[in-house]
């Protein structure tokens, strides 16, 4: 009977563990992304374009960003790609739990550091390729009101009040600068 009631628990806990413990995260203040983030832009998404990885075993996306301000950080450039695991290929999607998503035409706040997976997943190297900090954390959706929105992440329960899910654009952008000390 004991043996049975191990076999059952190890079984229940094997099935339902993966699922709950993938799709929770730990919450990143503005503060805990500012540190991380290498850049801060805001911008416009011009071209979203899904691609194979080199070995064929997987999706992820790049995006075409106009950079249309810098709140931390340098660039000599306008434009910069930003890649994320996921997307749709014809009739073949690839979707990474708490992985953002960006549409063509998008206003977005991003928070980024360097795309150390670049060799990874295309055969060449791009100039001021990032990814985003801390996942779907670190994109902002800025709408016309110019509030600064992010959705599609689930935290652990007590890191949910640190994160600033809907905010005022100006207000996250003085939190960004005071935590850089107001450098760009």
């Amino acid at each position: 009977m004991k043996r049975l009631f191990t076999l059952i628990f190890s079984i229940c806990l094997f099935v339902n563990l993966p699922a709950v413990a993938s799709a929770i995260m730990l919450g990143l203040s503005t503060e805990d992304m500012t540190m991380e983030a290498q850049i801060v832009i805001i911008g416009t998404a011009q071209q979203v374009e899904p691609k194979w990885t080199v070995n064929q075993g997987a999706i992820y996306t790049e995006v075409q960003v106009n950079v249309e301000e810098v709140i931390k950080g340098k660039l000599d450039t306008d434009t910069v790609v930003v890649t994320y695991l996921g997307g749709e290929i014809g009739d073949l999607g690839f979707r990474v739990s708490d992985t953002p998503t960006i549409e063509k035409g998008e206003n977005i706040l991003l928070f980024l550091k360097p795309d150390t997976n670049n060799q990874n997943v295309r055969s060449t190297t791009i100039k001021n390729t990032f990814q985003i900090v801390g996942s779907a954390q670190g994109k902002y959706s800025i709408d016309n009101r110019k509030m600064a929105s992010k959705r599609g992440f689930d935290l652990i329960a007590e890191d949910d009040s640190k994160v600033d899910r809907d905010i005022p654009l100006n207000e996250l952008i003085e939190k960004i600068k005071a935590t850089d000390g107001g450098t760009q």
